[in-house]
C-alpha cells in the first residue's frame, strides 16, 4: 500500500509540474541540458501547487488514520 501511495504522489507531481512548464521544458529541465528560455516561474508555480497538495492529502490521511483508531477503540 505505502508503494501505491509513493507511485501515485510521483505521478501526480509529475503531471502537475509538466503542466506548468511545458512537456520538452521538463525533459530539458529533468536531464540537466541547459535552456535559455526555460520558464522558472512555471516551475515555481507548480512547486507551490505540488506542496499544497502534498500537504492537503496528508492532513486528509492524518485524519482518517485518526478516525480509525477510534472507531476501533
Amino acid at each position: 500500500m505505502r508503494f501505491t501511495g509513493q507511485l501515485l504522489s510521483i505521478t501526480l507531481d509529475s503531471a502537475i509540474l509538466i503542466h506548468y512548464i511545458g512537456r520538452y521544458a521538463a525533459l530539458y529541465f529533468f536531464t540537466g541540458i541547459a535552456l535559455t528560455g526555460i520558464a522558472f516561474q512555471g516551475f515555481i508555480y507548480g512547486l507551490k501547487t505540488v506542496l499544497l497538495i502534498s500537504a492537503a492529502l496528508s492532513f486528509l490521511g492524518v485524519y482518517t488514520s485518526l478516525l480509525t483508531r477510534q472507531t476501533m477503540a
